[in-house]
């Protein structure tokens, strides 16, 4: 009699190998998700939001958008995420705070500017702005955390 399939020892190789397959990627799936959730969620950073006071000014000027922001919380600025919108479209910028021609953090009681090009505000109207504080150094990398309640809406003067 001639017997077509696998055999019993092919088939559990390869059960154990689907197994382990599946587990691998469940495993890397809720890792990022765990390691996300971590970063977005930390309790130290969120609550130094409440500390955190802007006081922000855009006006265009030739095809450009300055924006003028100066830190009066007790919290430096790590960087600021600037979503433009409109017209049923939206980009996400990160910008940092230029002082003396240079990208800095934005310290208490300093101010400084960011510009927005022609290039990116094309066909928008809205400029959200929404501040980045960091956390300490950790292998090498900074530990960012959006403070998304502190977000502010801009007019542009002309």
């Amino acid at each position: 009699m001639n017997k077509k399939g696998l055999s019993p020892i092919i088939a559990t190789i390869l059960l154990i190998a689907i197994t382990i397959a599946l587990f691998g990627t469940v495993f890397a799936f809720l890792r990022g998700n765990m390691l996300k959730q971590m970063q977005e969620n930390d309790p130290e950073l969120a609550g130094k939001c409440f500390d955190i006071g802007l006081e922000m000014q855009a006006k265009q000027v030739g095809s450009e958008i300055k924006v003028f922001v100066s830190n009066t919380g007790n919290v430096p600025i790590y960087e600021l995420n600037v979503k433009v919108s409109g017209l049923g479209s939206s980009d996400t910028l990160v910008k940092q705070v230029i002082i003396d021609e240079k990208k800095v953090i934005l310290e208490p009681s300093q101010g400084g500017y960011f510009i927005i090009t022609a290039e990116e505000f094309a066909n928008k109207e809205k400029i959200e702005i929404t501040p980045v504080i960091s956390g300490p150094l950790t292998t090498l990398t900074v530990k960012k955390y959006t403070c998304k309640e502190n977000s502010q809406v801009l007019n542009i003067e002309e």
